[in-house]
C-alpha cells in the first residue's frame, strides 16, 4: 500500500460532532460544519476524536458518523477516523467499519486504564497495523495514562503501516519525536495542541491536527499557517499570540472545551451548542458571553451580530 502522506500537510481540524436538543447525532449540522471548515482551505478532516465526543457514541452511531463526514467530504481532502476502543479486538472492529465507511487513516491512542510497558503499546500498533489494513496514526494524548517515548515512536516509524503521530503532550516529548524520526518521508509527526502551533512549525513540522480553534476559527488557524509559510514571522507571531489569547478566554469560561466551542459554533450558526451527558451545554449567560466575544474579533456573522 503506498501511502502519499503531503497530502496531510497543513492543518486538519479534529472535528467536533453536532448534537441535537436531545443529545442525538445532527448529520444536517455535521455537514454544515465540515463544508464551513473545508472552505477554510485546510489540508484533511479528522473526525470522532476528543473534540468529536467518540465515547459517546456506540458502533452503529460511529459507523454513521464516518459515513456522513466521507459524504460531506467528498474526497476534497484526506479523512481521519478516530478508532479509539479499550481492547485490540474493538479497536480491529472499528478500524473495519472505518475502512468500510471509506476513511483513509486511523488514529488513536494506547488504552488507557492500566499502565502499559513500551513493548506492549509497541505491539498493539503493530497487530493493528497489519490485521486491520488501514494506515495508523498513534495519539499521545495528555489525558491517557500510557505515552509513547520518542524511542517506540522510532521503532513503529519503521512499519509501512504506521504512519505517523499525533502529539499533544508536551514540548519536550514533540521536540524529542521530531528529532528521532522528523527526518523521515515516510512517517508523519503531526502536533496537536494550539498552544504549541508556531513553536512546531519553527522545528519544521509540517502537519497539524487542532481541535477547538480548528472548528470555531478555521481561518484564523490557516492565517497563522500562511503567514509563517510566506516568510512573514512577525506577522505570524502576531497572529498566534491573538488566537492563543482568544482560546484562553473561551475556554476560561469555566465550561469542558467542547461546551465552550460548540457555543460558539451555534453562534455562528453552524451547529446546537449541546453536548452530551454528564458536561454542561453552555447557558445564556454564557452564549452571551461567547457573542461577545466573537463580536470582539468581528467573527459573527453580520445577522448574528450584538446590537449596539
Amino acid at each position: 500500500m503506498t501511502i502519499d502522506l503531503t497530502k496531510l500537510y497543513g492543518l486538519t481540524p479534529a472535528i467536533a460532532t453536532p448534537l441535537d436538543s436531545k443529545g442525538q447525532f445532527d448529520p444536517t449540522a455535521y455537514r454544515r460544519l465540515i463544508g464551513f471548515i473545508l472552505d477554510a482551505g485546510v489540508s484533511g478532516a479528522f473526525v470522532l476524536g476528543v473534540a468529536g465526543e467518540y465515547s459517546a457514541f456506540d458502533r452503529r452511531e460511529r459507523r454513521r458518523i464516518i459515513e456522513t463526514a466521507r459524504e460531506a467530504v467528498g474526497g476534497r481532502v484526506p479523512l481521519i477516523a478516530g478508532v479509539f476502543a479499550t481492547r485490540t479486538e474493538t479497536a480491529l472492529d472499528y478500524i473495519a467499519d472505518a475502512r468500510a465507511e471509506g476513511a483513509d487513516y486511523v488514529l488513536l491512542t494506547p488504552p488507557h486504564w492500566f499502565r502499559l510497558s513500551q513493548a506492549e503499546i509497541r505491539d498493539f500498533y503493530v497487530r493493528l497495523a497489519e490485521e486491520g489494513g488501514a494506515p495508523v496514526i498513534a495519539y499521545n494524548c495528555p489525558l491517557v495514562n500510557n505515552q509513547l517515548t520518542f524511542e517506540t515512536v522510532a521503532e513503529l516509524a519503521e512499519h509501512p503501516l504506521v504512519a505517523g503521530i499525533k502529539e499533544t503532550s508536551t514540548q519536550e516529548n514533540l521536540q524529542r519525536i521530531w528529532a528521532a524520526v522528523g527526518h523521515r518521508t515516510d512517517f508523519l509527526v503531526m502536533s496537536g495542541w494550539e498552544y504549541l502551533y508556531l513553536p512546531a512549525m519553527s522545528l519544521g513540522i509540517r502537519a497539524f491536527i487542532m481541535g477547538g480553534p480548528g472548528n470555531l476559527v478555521p481561518y484564523w488557524c490557516m492565517e497563522v499557517l500562511r503567514k509563517f509559510g510566506e516568510g512573514e514571522s512577525a506577522a505570524a507571531r502576531d497572529s498566534y499570540l491573538g488566537l492563543t489569547e482568544f482560546c484562553h478566554r473561551i475556554y476560561g469560561l469555566g465550561l469542558s472545551p467542547m461546551a465552550a466551542i460548540k457555543a460558539g459554533l451555534e453562534q455562528l450558526g453552524l451547529c446546537e451548542r449541546f453536548v452530551f451527558s454528564p458536561y454542561r451545554s453552555a447557558n445564556e449567560s454564557e452564549m452571551a458571553a461567547i457573542g461577545m466575544l466573537l463580536e470582539e474579533h468581528s467573527l459573527l456573522p453580520a445577522s448574528a451580530a450584538i446590537p449596539v
